[in-house]
């Protein structure tokens, strides 16, 4: 008698040989630049990056090319450009160091009370510990904090490492910082001071896509229906249209998207719909992979209004990764099959300096079969064969079973 567990096997045998022949590889590969110093990194992701990934660029992997083991990373939007912090450089008054101890006398030269100090050294990977000093005249001098931990530093930042004191609101004139070294060597201190601003509220920062090809059609029931077609399916936050109408005007408009580009494959949805009010011409829709999109203007008894041009952004985002120097990295994407990895990293994601060096992302390049003509061949010729064999077991065994049951 054969059993249904036995015939569950077979097909769950044969159900994963053929999803294993069938596996998709990924269809799109980029270099990445080398890096001359070791660190985190943001990669700029573009458009045609983003065009070839998932949305969310679940399916994203950079790989190291001489281990061919993926690297970790977080997937970060770039906030507004905006011009980094002030420093206000504290002169050094004295320096003196040995195996012992730095002792370093900075003055304030602001008028203001100071509740932390920065200290710019050169990158190194040890821990010391300082203590911070006050004095109204450099002569006599107050303890302010005696228990200060210069931790160990892995972040790259223009070859520099920023270590932040924290103290009591202090308004000395001096300021006295003693490093204990340890009996080792000393730390390279580059320069002492205090950031006027260290954290805001950063904005999204949009990056505009390739240009869209644009037809206006306005028919006799007071609508207009604006035709844009891109390239790629690239992801789109914002439009921005170019109107010539009256000085003023409201209509409703309804933005419809579908991630095809050709006129045969369209599947609209609707994802939006607002007021386009003059003067702002400016639609913030959700995020979306748009190949094709269409917006529907009412009229109403009104003139139509002309739209000259469309202009389509996407939020910028930066792929966030420790690079090696010197090292060769490669970016893999383009595998519906994948999901989004889990990598540590994750969880350390408010550790990572918000202003990093940026490393470049290549030319993506069509990846395209590296087995060769023959061995493809024969490999399809024996998914085949095993296909048929399995169609074949699977048919008797379909058929003693059902006799089986027919006798009972």
């Amino acid at each position: 008698m054969i059993s249904p567990k036995s015939v569950a096997l077979v097909l769950l045998c044969g159900w994963l040989c053929v999803l294993q022949a069938s596996a998709q590889p990924f269809r799109w590969r980029a270099s990445v630049a080398p890096v001359s110093e070791t660190g985190f990194y943001a990669l700029p992701v573009s458009a045609e990056v983003a065009a070839s990934a998932g949305l969310g660029l679940y399916d994203v992997r950079i790989i190291d090319s001489a281990t061919g083991k993926q690297v970790p990373y977080i997937v970060r939007r770039a906030g507004a450009k905006a011009v980094s912090p002030e420093f206000t450089e504290f002169p050094i008054i004295s320096s003196n160091t040995d195996r012992q101890y730095t002792v370093i006398d900075v003055q304030n030269p602001t008028v203001t009370g100071v509740s932390d100090i920065w200290v710019v050294l050169r990158n190194t990977a040890v821990e010391r510990f300082a203590a911070v000093s006050g004095s109204d005249d450099g002569k006599n001098w107050y303890i302010i904090d005696d228990y200060v931990l210069f931790q160990r530093s892995y972040t790259l930042t223009a070859g520099s490492y920023s270590q932040s004191i924290h103290f009591p609101q202090a308004t000395y004139r001096y300021y006295r910082l003693r490093i204990n070294n340890q009996k080792t060597d000393r730390l390279n201190v580059v320069k002492v001071g205090r950031y006027s601003t260290i954290t805001s509220t950063p904005q999204p920062e949009y990056e505009s896509n390739p240009a869209a090809q644009l037809v206006q059609k306005d028919s006799s029931n007071g609508r207009s229906y604006i035709s844009i077609t891109n390239s790629a399916p690239y992801v789109v936050n914002r439009l921005e249209l170019t109107v010539n109408g009256p000085r003023f005007f409201k209509r409703n408009v309804n933005v419809y998207v579908s991630s095809k580009v050709r006129d045969k494959e369209r599947y609209l949805n609707q994802v939006a719909s607002y007021e386009l009010l003059q003067p702002s011409t400016v639609l913030n829709i959700p995020e979306c992979k748009a190949g094709y999109m269409l917006l529907e203007i009412t009229n109403n008894d009104d003139p139509p209004l002309v739209v000259t041009n469309v202009s389509t952004y996407a939020i910028a985002q930066q792929l966030v990764a420790w690079l090696d120097k010197d090292k060769a990295y490669q970016i893999n994407v383009g595998n519906d099959t994948l999901t989004p990895p889990m990598y540590d990293l994750s969880q350390f994601r408010d550790s990572i300096p918000a202003l990093l060096p940026i490393a470049a992302i290549n030319q993506l390049a069509k990846i395209e079969s590296a087995a060769p003509p023959i061995a493809a061949k024969t490999g399809n010729q024996w998914i085949w064969i095993t296909i048929v064999v399995l169609a074949v077991l699977m048919s008797v065994l379909t058929f003693r079973l059902m006799k089986e049951v027919k006798g009972k």
